[in-house]
């Protein structure tokens, strides 16, 4: 599959929604600070949150280098039960649409990332999880879903190869 969007809200410098369509060149331009390095680390940080050897929802180390110290440096202003949200738009090698939207909050007493919402949208149908919990601890899988949309196998799937 071919990445060509990427959409993130509260991440990191982009507290607005921002988003960024990828072309078989793309190129990255801007002022020291202005989030070129996070924008260009993004799509690695997404390919090993959706692999099998993830560690959590947004998995901030790979191979031995550390994105972030903490999830809490990912938050925009490091609120410490913020959350973020990111989206990726994909094409399969058929020309398929697929999009992919999480939103993932953090719990700083238990230095947790919690899925809050997901959702995966494949030939027109949307699957989506909500999550209806209060304490992730004690209710780390209270999540309702859209029943009309089940039948979307996509959010199952662990091959998506950026």
């Amino acid at each position: 599959m071919k990445l060509v969007r990427l959409t993130f809200e509260n991440y990191k410098i982009f507290k607005n929604r921002e988003s960024i369509e990828f072309r078989p060149l793309t190129i990255i331009i801007g002022r020291n600070n202005s989030g070129k390095s996070v924008i260009t680390r993004f799509p690695l940080i997404l390919a090993r949150s959706l692999s099998e050897v993830a560690q959590s929802p947004l998995d901030l180390k790979i191979d031995g280098l550390d994105f972030s110290q903490s999830f809490v440096d990912v938050i925009h202003n490091r609120s410490p039960h913020g959350a973020v949200h990111l989206s990726a738009d994909f094409l399969t090698d058929t020309d398929e649409p697929i999009s992919m939207a999480v939103t993932i909050q953090y719990f700083s007493e238990y230095r947790l990332q919690h899925v809050q919402s997901f959702a995966c949208e494949k030939k027109g149908k949307t699957f989506t999880l909500n999550w209806r919990g209060t304490d992730p601890v004690k209710e780390p899988n209270k999540y309702s879903f859209d029943e009309e949309s089940i039948d979307v196998p996509c959010f199952l799937q662990r091959d998506f190869a950026i």
